[in-house]
């Protein structure tokens, strides 16, 4: 697991998340399909007003070469 905070390009090692059940089922909808369509490798979840985003993203050997380079540094080594 690698959790970046995007908006200051810092790893981040702890988070909370809070949704409302409505959101919950969206990511469970969405984290569903990913397992079944790992090559799919991402989708954002948002909540209804779209002031807060969730990007999920499934990595495989196959599929990592698609990520920008600070990605695939984070992926790989954990840091950034």
């Amino acid at each position: 697991m690698r959790i970046l905070d995007i908006n200051n390009g810092k790893v981040a090692k702890n988070i909370n998340l809070f949704l409302t059940l409505d959101e919950a089922k969206e990511l469970h909808s969405s984290l569903d399909n990913l397992i079944r369509k790992p090559d799919k490798n991402h989708v954002h979840i948002a909540d209804f007003e779209f002031n807060y985003e969730i990007t999920v993203s499934v990595y495989t050997e196959n599929n990592l070469k698609f990520y920008d380079s600070k990605s695939q540094q984070l992926i790989l080594r954990g840091d950034i």
